[in-house]
């Protein structure tokens, strides 16, 4: 995941949430929380963000 890209409709945070896990398994154990914390809140600002 690129992490210089500022998603900005709720389709691409729910995108980059998804990408940001896809490696999780690639990780040490230690980082698999910090990982799933952040895509859900990429997901929580997904489903907050103002629909057009």
């Amino acid at each position: 995941m690129n992490d210089s890209v500022d998603p900005t409709s709720p389709q691409e945070l729910v995108q980059a949430a998804l990408a940001a896990t896809e490696s999780v398994d690639e990780r040490p154990l230690a980082e698999h929380v910090a990982v799933f914390e952040q895509a859900h809140e990429q997901l929580r600002a997904a489903l907050d963000a103002p629909r057009s």
